[in-house]
C-alpha cells in the first residue's frame, strides 16, 4: 500500500515538473517575442532617424536580397 502512495506521489511530482517545464517555456516565447517586436521597432526608428539607405548599407547582403523580395511583392 505504501509503495502505491510513493508511486502516486513520483508521479505527481512528474506532473508538476512537466507543467513547469512547459510554463517555463512559454516564458521564453514570450519574452522573445517580445524582443523580436522591439528590435523590430528599433529598426523602423532607425530607418525614420538616419534614412533607409544609412540604414541599409549596415546589413549584410542576404538580409538586403530578402528585403527586396519582400518590398517588390508587398509594393
Amino acid at each position: 500500500m505504501l509503495y502505491c502512495g510513493y508511486a502516486i506521489q513520483t508521479k505527481e511530482k512528474q506532473m508538476s515538473s512537466l507543467h513547469n517545464d512547459y510554463l517555463e517555456q512559454q516564458e521564453e516565447n514570450r519574452q522573445e517575442e517580445a524582443h523580436q517586436v522591439s528590435v523590430i521597432q528599433e529598426f523602423g526608428n532607425l530607418v525614420l532617424a538616419l534614412g533607409p539607405n544609412a540604414v541599409l548599407s549596415q546589413i549584410d547582403q542576404e538580409a538586403k536580397d530578402e528585403l527586396k523580395l519582400a518590398l517588390k511583392g508587398e509594393w
